[in-house]
């Protein structure tokens, strides 16, 4: 029994040792502090990191893509100290890349801009990277005179993406004529934003009525729902209307290009 004890006892132990190590690393993965020359402490965390590579294939560069780290760094300690974002630098899988201010792209805060930095002060903005597409994100660091004052891990990050989509219609019945109108008022957004869409159907056939049977969504990245859903035996009577309600909701990757909407009829 004594010795069953004591294995219990050493298990336990190393428990507790991993699950603190868990969270030493959690804690360093969002911000980083430290001391520079005046004796004051800086620090940073990073708020949010867009992927952007929408942009880029909108431009023809399918195989580049913007990483834009929202990060906040404050200063605390006598003197002051200046922070500009080519200061800061992206470690990747494929290499290390300077910053620059962000290109905000709709939704985005502003830019991170040149600041100087006083006591119990902080600055907040996009630092945006311009990379390679398919490329693992390891490390934000802030370097001056050759020193680094800020290392925050990227590893585990949650990742937000930017879409950008034009809307394309397919019918099965070419006698209908299908209105789309844009409810949220624009079609980009990050993951997890809906999009939602006023679908009307008018019947150019004066002498038969058509049911919907089926509304699909492609690709398939994106997920949608409809209302009303086609269980309720929706039909169109001759130059009639029927209106939806469609809500695209935005993929965990940065897409852009076409969104196909097929309606079925019978």
């Amino acid at each position: 029994m004594r010795k069953r004890s004591a294995i219990f006892t050493v298990v336990l132990i190393i428990v507790v040792i991993i699950a603190l190590s868990l969270l030493l690393f959690m804690n360093r993965a969002s911000s980083h502090s430290s001391t520079i020359q005046s004796g004051g402490t800086i620090s940073g965390k990073v708020n949010n990191v867009i992927i952007n590579q929408a942009i880029e294939k909108a431009s023809n560069v399918p195989d580049k893509m913007f990483v834009e780290v929202n990060i906040t760094v404050s200063y605390n300690g006598s003197g002051s100290v200046n922070i500009v974002p080519q200061d800061f630098y992206l470690t990747t899988s494929r290499g290390v890349y300077e910053g620059s201010p962000g290109e905000p792209v709709f939704g985005d805060p502003s830019p991170f801009q040149p600041t100087t930095l006083k006591n119990e002060t902080s600055a907040n903005g996009i630092v945006s990277f311009l990379t390679p597409s398919n490329i693992s994100l390891h490390n934000i660091y802030y370097k001056e005179n050759g020193k680094i004052l800020l290392n925050i891990s990227l590893r585990g990050t949650n990742l937000t993406y930017f879409t950008w989509i034009s809307v394309i219609h397919i019918s099965s019945n070419n006698s209908l004529t299908v209105y789309f109108t844009n409810v949220s008022s624009n079609l980009m957004g990050f993951s997890g934003n809906k999009i939602v869409l006023n679908v009307t159907i008018h019947n150019l056939n004066y002498n038969e009525t058509v049911k919907l049977m089926n509304l699909t969504v492609q690709p398939n990245i994106f997920n949608y729902t409809y209302s009303p859903p086609v269980g309720e035996n929706l039909t169109i009577k001759p130059n009639g209307f029927l209106s939806l309600v469609l809500t695209i909701i935005l993929p965990r990757v940065s897409y852009y290009g076409d969104v196909y909407i097929k309606i079925t009829f019978a």
